[in-house]
């Protein structure tokens, strides 16, 4: 047991058809040293998403509530507008990663925040 590092790297992805399921995540404040099976886990798309900021996530991850689970949508390029994604328009190339049990509240940006402040998102 203890605090998880899940890693994506360059050319992982590529295919919208792409879903990595993690049924075991656990939210709160990232680090390493904790122990235990309720240690906080961390997603790192440091060298997968080239060009992310915490300026411009949300034009590359899309967090929504689907069943229970967040799903996070990837765009490679930053082809969300805003954190929306829209099926007819944007470019969903990058996969989906589901949080299996796991919920975030509030917006997009309120997501990504909360993830990105707890140490539990890393980006390049």
């Amino acid at each position: 047991g203890g605090a998880d590092t899940f890693v994506w790297l360059n050319g992982d992805g590529g295919n919208l058809t792409v879903r990595d399921r993690i049924t075991d995540f656990k939210v709160g404040t990232f680090n390493a040293t904790t122990t235990g099976a309720d240690a906080p886990d961390r997603l790192d798309l440091s060298n997968f998403l080239k060009g992310a900021t915490a300026d411009n996530l949300s034009n590359y991850l899309s967090i929504v509530q689907v069943s229970g689970n967040t799903e996070i949508r990837i765009s490679l390029q930053g082809g969300f507008v805003n954190g929306t994604y829209n099926s007819q328009t944007d470019i969903h190339n990058g996969g989906t990663i589901v949080l299996e049990g796991v919920t975030l509240s509030g917006s997009n940006l309120d997501k990504l925040n909360q993830l990105l402040n707890s140490g539990q998102l890393l980006i390049g």
